[in-house]
């Protein structure tokens, strides 16, 4: 288990989560209960939504909200068999403007060892 499923699971040790997404759909079935992650069973998104221990966003605004950021994105490997960290870096771009001095964030891509940086 990795990304998105590892993250929502995280809620079971006291931890609210957080998630965000660029697509409203997947944004909106989330925050209804549903559930399009074949990981996760769609019961737990809506008794975690219903305990208010997760929620989801896509307004990346909201970061100002949490204390850490871990950003869950694919990496496919491109043609030469090596990692495509186009997903990392478009998600940067988009959680650079709302991040502060100090804040940590990490990626945790499933072909490469998660990296964390202090901003």
């Amino acid at each position: 288990m990795s990304g998105f499923p590892c993250r929502f699971n995280s809620r079971r040790s006291g931890v609210t989560v957080l998630g965000l997404d660029i697509d409203p759909a997947k944004v909106e079935s989330l925050n209804s209960g549903r559930c399009y992650i074949k990981h996760i069973p769609p019961e737990a998104i809506s008794e975690a939504v219903k305990a208010r221990t997760f929620s989801a966003a896509a307004d990346f605004s909201r970061i100002k909200e949490v204390e850490a950021v871990i950003i869950c994105v694919p990496t496919p490997l491109n043609k030469n068999r090596e990692p495509d960290i186009s997903f990392i870096t478009e998600t940067g771009k988009i959680i650079a403007p709302h991040l502060t001095k100090g804040f940590w964030w990490c990626w945790n891509p499933q072909l490469i060892r998660a990296r964390r940086r202090r901003i």
